[in-house]
Order: structure tokens, then sequence, then C-alpha cells
């Protein structure tokens, strides 16, 4: 289980035509289909059934004191590197003071009720995981923008598309 923020169909689509360029490039890998493309804000892992109300209470109490805000996607990059990369990704080579601020704030309530964060908070969007690992090639892209409206409680699934929303909350209230 994880709260990720799910990107609209317009920007999912601009995030598939870079990953369409990549593929061009002859890039392969699993890649992330529209309908699952997310940025992650708070991985969770698994989560009994008991505690989801109170994961839902914490999204929809801070999503409610946050403003609807800009992101911008204008990096390609890749974890741990972009030499072999596991996952290669779309982020932003400025930090993002709203992402942060929201995303600090669930990880902190988060972290009271229980959970534990070892990977620092980045705002990113994984389009794939390379197979075989290789560099990742260098491609020219426009700058993705989108506004933040909602944060939501996403689980994985077995079938497609891969990840469930189980709460969406709207910023702002």
């Amino acid at each position: 289980m994880f709260v990720g923020i799910r990107l609209d169909p317009a920007t999912a689509g601009l995030m598939v035509s870079v990953a369409d360029r990549l593929l061009a490039k002859d890039f392969r890998g699993r890649y992330i289909g529209p309908d699952d493309l997310h940025a992650t804000v708070a991985f969770l892992g698994d989560v009994p059934e008991p505690k989801i109300d109170d994961l839902v209470d914490i999204l929809v109490r801070q999503a409610a004191i946050v403003r609807p805000f800009g992101v911008r996607f204008d990096r390609l990059g890749g974890f741990p590197n972009k030499r072999e990369p596991r996952v290669v990704w779309l982020g932003s080579t400025r930090i993002n003071s709203d992402f942060q601020r929201l995303g600090t704030a669930l990880r902190q309530e988060y972290a009271d009720a229980g959970f534990t964060f070892p990977d620092a908070l980045r705002l990113h969007v994984t389009l794939c995981r390379p197979q075989p690992r290789g560099r990742v090639p260098k491609i020219a892209f426009a700058p993705i923008e989108t506004i933040v409206k909602t944060i939501s409680l996403m689980e994985s699934t077995q079938a497609e598309p891969r990840y469930r929303t189980i709460h969406e909350a709207t910023l702002g209230g």
C-alpha cells in the first residue's frame, strides 16, 4: 500500500510519449501503462485491514490543509543511477516546496502511526524497469507540467491497471 499522486490522462499521455522515445532508442524494459503512472509520496507496505481507516483519516486531514499545486517534470533519471538503473523515472530539476511540504507532513503522521520511510522523498514518476539494465539514453522532451489536485491511498493488484485507488482526497478540502 502507498500514498501517491495519480496523473490526469493528458499528463500521463505526455509521459507515455517520453517512454515511447526511450523505446525508439531500443531501450527495453517493463514500461508502466498510462493508467498506472503516479508519483509515490509514501510507501507503506503491507497494511492490516483494521488500520486502513486510520490511514485514510490522515490522508484526508493532510490533504485538506494543502492547496492544489503545480509540478514540473523536466528530467529523466534512474535509480540508483543512469548507468545501470533498476528504475527509469521522470522527475524535476527543481525541488517542489509544495510537494515536499505535503509529503513531509504525511510521512510524519504515518511515522507517528508506526510506519518507516528509508527512502528520501523525491518527486518522480517511474516510466520503466529496464531489462536488461543499461545506460539511460539521452532523449529530448518538452517539460511536462500539471496541477496536483488530489492525493490517493493506493494498493497494488494482480490485474490491470496494476494499482487500485482505495481513497482519493481532494487538496484544499
